[in-house]
């Protein structure tokens, strides 16, 4: 039992990351190209710049961000592999699933904040350094996605008989934020790619590949093994 006290204080406190709020003025352009017209009918269009990108990647990355939080839970999840070979089962587990999955879904939530509102904003073609911007985030949010899908995996593996069945709403709601995750920068990638060739526009294509296939290569398979959980 020493395991859960020690694992429990240990839990990272998921915070809300404070990013400054861009001030947007007269109307957004979605990437469909239909405007909402600002107060008194002026329509400017709001265009995705690499600050903006710069800061989600900051955002991701820096110590205490999102994916090294969310790097910290995957370590606990793996570790409860260990405590049911110690025969440490049954609801005893439950709290500190709960409490690492509820980590994971704030720490995913803070970051939509500032990525939802890509989707609404004008994405234009990008060159040279600037799309190496663009591939790192993917390559971030790749690898969030990936530290989502071994948490999810690790739960439901190391998890034995009716156990995993009391937290299957907990693993919903993680699952339910990938694809609102990935959608907002696929727009981008595949904005910002445009009509550029080279291979660094190989590279971001490869990557919009992969991000294109996280909701029938992960998010399916897992949602299919939960509901049949």
């Amino acid at each position: 039992m020493q395991f859960f006290k020690y694992a429990l204080a240990a839990l990272p406190v998921a915070t809300a990351l404070a990013v400054p709020a861009a001030p947007v003025v007269g109307s957004v352009v979605s990437t469909a190209g239909s405007a909402v017209p600002a107060v008194g009918g002026a329509v400017t269009s709001v265009t995705v710049t690499v600050t903006q990108l710069k800061t989600i990647q900051k955002t991701l990355t820096v110590a205490g961000g999102v994916l090294p939080l969310v790097d910290a839970e995957v370590t606990l999840v793996q570790g409860l592999a260990g405590v049911v070979v110690n025969n440490v089962v049954g609801e005893q587990v439950v709290p500190l699933v709960k409490v690492t999955l509820g980590n994971v879904v704030a720490q995913v939530k803070s970051v939509l904040d500032i990525v939802l509102p890509l989707v609404t904003e004008e994405v234009v073609p990008l060159v040279g350094a600037e799309l190496k911007v663009v591939i790192d985030l993917v390559n971030t949010v790749l690898s969030l996605v990936g530290n989502i899908e071994a948490i999810v995996v690790g739960v439901v593996q190391n998890l034995v008989g009716s156990v995993v069945g009391l937290v299957v709403d907990e693993l919903k709601a993680v699952l339910e934020l990938i694809e609102p995750l990935v959608k907002p920068i696929l727009t981008v990638a595949l904005g910002v790619v445009g009509n550029t060739v080279g291979p660094v526009v190989d590279e971001l294509k490869d990557l919009i590949v992969k991000l294109e296939a996280v909701p029938t290569s992960v998010v399916a398979p897992l949602q299919a093994t939960i509901a049949n959980l």
